[in-house]
């Protein structure tokens, strides 16, 4: 299965998964929510275009806000969430095939969505053609040691990730993609790591993966392994490595 088709499985008719990855966003130790660390280096001006939008958080609250704001997902469920967004227009599409003109966008936004395509060159290449001239990139992917503690939990329970083991990019690789296409202007690491205080989060992860939902036992050993592992403070330190790429079209 390539990662396409393993997003397919994943999100075409239900946002759960992704919601369920989401809450660890919940317990970041930095003092900025993610999606607003992202937002806030996205130049809001002209059109905008995400690909991949998800559940469309990144744009949650934002109002007065003097752009056009068009959402993509290859998703007809992430589509509907995305309809919830206010003053944007949304189109169900594929990034590796972006039906729309060249030089039509000042900005466009892939915030942890270019590992599930199966060609990220081809992905980056899209991306660069809608962008005018001078037109920004944003893009985040997690390098390879992003919760590693969970990947430790998951492998003692026989529950992988199947995005990693599929995914043909990662933050470490991006500037070589990028610099096929568009030029880097900065790779910024976001601050802080995740600390929980109970296994839920981390359970929750796990029942993102694969199908179905973990058993009594495995999560009797989840609970196990991270009670084991509290600090004197009370909580489960998770390791937390998210990149933000700017890039510009010349």
């Amino acid at each position: 299965m390539n990662p396409s088709e393993h997003a397919t499985s994943q999100y075409a008719t239900t946002s759960g998964k992704l919601v369920n990855r989401m809450e660890i966003l919940d317990f970041d130790t930095h003092t900025e929510h993610w999606y607003t660390w992202v937002r806030q280096r996205i130049p809001l001006k002209g059109d905008i275009i995400e690909v991949g939008a998800g559940t469309g958080q990144l744009w949650q609250g934002l109002q007065d806000a003097n752009i056009r704001l068009i959402l993509t997902d290859s998703s007809p469920a992430m589509c509907q969430h995305l309809r919830q967004i206010h003053a944007a227009t949304v189109k169900e599409c594929n990034v590796e095939e972006l039906p729309f003109p060249d030089a039509s966008f000042d900005v466009a936004v892939a915030n942890h969505m270019l590992y599930h395509v199966d060609d990220p060159d081809k992905a980056l290449q899209q991306l660069a053609r809608v962008l005018r001239p001078g037109g920004t990139l944003i893009a985040t992917l997690n390098g390879h040691d992003h919760i590693q503690q969970i990947h430790h939990i998951g492998k003692a329970i026989g529950r992988m990730s199947d995005i990693v083991k599929r995914a043909r990019i990662s933050a470490e690789t991006m500037p070589s993609h990028m610099g096929n296409h568009l030029a880097l202007v900065s790779a910024e690491r976001a601050p802080g790591c995740f600390k929980i205080t109970g296994p839920e989060p981390v359970i929750h992860y796990l029942n993102s993966w694969g199908g179905g939902t973990i058993d009594h036992d495995m999560i009797e050993k989840v609970k196990s392994m991270i009670e084991s592992q509290i600090t004197p403070d009370g909580t489960f330190t998770i390791t937390k490595n998210m990149v933000l790429f700017t890039a510009r079209r010349t």
